[in-house]
């Protein structure tokens, strides 16, 4: 192969049913709030810098789908993504130093270096130069304060 052609990448065969062809250009063209102008399928291909292998994939799509006479755009139906219930929401503290991680098992431990609110561990106690208002002890931050605050004063 000479250098002034282009390499040929490897293409496989992928045989789908009418609903699995269906399924697959729903799959694809599902919205995202807020303003739904930007696709579940869109936003993957965004976060993982393969825009233009989305793009090409959705156009085989469509095309695939004329060759099958299926509805596309107005005579589609539309999804987006939206909440169907109210969220359980929490309070967390977001780490203070890079490496601090919570405890296992601590409802913030989904969220790295993230710790529910109200628990005071002994590095927050580190010396910061101020003096709390009521222990006497420095810590090394406001939230370290407001922390102690609130373990002597239930």
């Amino acid at each position: 192969m000479s250098k002034s052609e282009p390499k040929k990448r490897k293409t496989y065969t992928l045989k789908l049913s009418k609903f699995e062809l269906l399924h697959l250009r729903d799959l694809c063209s599902v919205a995202l709030p807020p303003d739904l102008k930007v696709t579940v399928s869109q936003a993957l291909a965004l976060a993982e810098d393969r825009s233009v292998v989305e793009a090409k994939l959705w156009t085989k799509i469509v095309q695939t789908c004329k060759e099958a006479n299926l509805p596309l755009d107005e005579d589609a139906p539309d999804f987006i993504v939206a909440a169907s219930s109210a969220p359980t929401i929490s309070v967390y503290r977001i780490a203070d130093e890079p490496g601090e991680h919570p405890e296992e098992g601590d409802e913030g431990a989904i969220f790295e270096g993230v710790t529910p609110t109200g628990e005071a561990d002994e590095e927050d106690n580190a010396a910061c130069g101020g003096t709390c208002h009521d222990c006497g002890r420095t810590h090394k931050s406001d939230n370290a304060k407001r922390k102690c605050y609130a373990k002597t004063h239930p």
